[in-house]
């Protein structure tokens, strides 16, 4: 699944390395395992701390979409 800043659902993608770009967060369900990749991007803004800044809540609840996702799948 993909996760990005300009949809507001989870979207399917193909295991491949096409899907992983700068601005996205994949979760990947392998059944024995759960894994979260993010992007460059992501990372960086992460690192940044902008999710704690109240101007950038939409970048909060990316962070989170996957998480709750994985936490499911669990």
């Amino acid at each position: 699944m993909s996760y990005d800043l300009e949809s507001e659902q989870a979207t399917p993608v193909l295991l491949d390395i096409e899907s992983m770009k700068n601005n996205v967060i994949l979760l990947l369900d392998t059944f024995f395992y759960v894994c979260i990749w993010k992007g460059d991007t992501i990372d960086k803004w992460e690192q940044a701390n902008y999710q704690d800044n109240p101007e950038f809540e939409n970048f909060r609840a990316l962070l989170e979409a996957p998480t709750e996702d994985a936490k499911y799948i669990m």
